[in-house]
């Protein structure tokens, strides 16, 4: 049996979170194909160019200088101390976010990759900024990527993780499903089927952000990994997951499935969004 050995805030109140969050299964991008996590993507969702400006510092001095460590924009971010996920949320919960006790989900990481890094999240949110966001300088960064801990105050460990980590516990994923049913009731068939693909070892159901440079702005869209539904082998599995005494909810998987339909993929292009570039980005193209 698997056992608790990370937590992570997940923001189920956006629905493709909550997809994953319900799957049971949160899975690592692979970037050099364009992809980001869905939680680095919901994280820019709201935020600026300037934001994402940030982001492709730290990610540059990692390409160039921390090549083993894992990219903030691909892996799945977590906490391995309890300790350290309970202080976040105190130092980062503005009244809105989800950096709170209510989207705290324990984790298992036994079939992740051993490939993860652990930094002090204080070095970011200690930054020094100067006018609209940006940092005053980038002196600090190979610190950060070093692991070392910020000189003043007490670490905040945030680890970044390649692989596939585990959802445990019930009430975090319940209400995740609430929530689908609520925005997107066409899907909980598939989404059933998701979550049973996670049992059996395959990635159908997963959703990965795709990131790309359209100009003038970043362009994020969503799109769903299909790949085994034209698998015999993981199809079969699922099958016998489903006849065996497993919990299933044939509520929303019977009249799909016993005609040999999958379901119905969630409309994502919706959830799609543009993230204007600062004048900064936008000149250092032009140059």
């Amino acid at each position: 049996m698997m056992a608790t050995d990370a937590w992570a805030y997940l923001n189920i109140r956006n629905p493709l979170c909550a997809w994953a969050t319900y799957r049971g299964a949160l899975v690592a991008s692979n970037y050099q194909e364009g992809f980001l996590s869905v939680w680095t993507a919901a994280a820019l969702k709201d935020a600026s160019g300037t934001r994402i400006e940030r982001e492709f510092a730290l990610e540059s001095v990692r390409a160039r200088d921390f090549p083993h460590c894992v990219s903030r924009l691909t892996g799945i971010f977590c906490f391995l101390d309890l300790d350290s996920a309970k202080r976040a949320a105190i130092d980062w919960h503005d009244g809105q976010n989800h950096f709170q006790e209510r989207f705290l989900a324990e984790l298992g990481l036994a079939e992740a990759s051993p490939q993860r890094t652990r930094h002090d999240a204080n070095w970011i949110t200690r930054a020094k900024q100067k006018e609209k966001g940006a940092w005053a300088d980038l002196d600090w960064i190979p610190r950060y990527w070093a692991s070392e801990p910020y000189p003043d105050g007490d670490p905040i460990w945030e680890t970044f993780v390649m692989g596939r980590m585990y959802v445990f516990g019930t009430d975090l994923p319940r209400r995740a499903y609430d929530l689908i049913k609520k925005h997107m009731p066409h899907t909980l068939s598939l989404l059933e089927l998701s979550r049973i693909a996670t049992w059996v070892g395959s990635d159908m159901g997963t959703i990965s952000a795709h990131f790309r440079d359209v100009g003038d702005c970043y362009r994020v869209d969503y799109a769903m990994d299909m790949r085994d539904a034209e698998n015999e082998e993981v199809i079969e599995r699922i099958r016998r997951f489903i006849g065996s005494d497993n919990p299933v909810n044939r509520a929303d998987l019977d009249p799909h499935f016993r005609v040999g339909r999958l379901g119905v993929m969630p409309d994502m292009r919706a959830f799609g969004f543009n993230v204007v570039k600062s004048a900064a980005q936008i000149r250092g193209r032009e140059d």
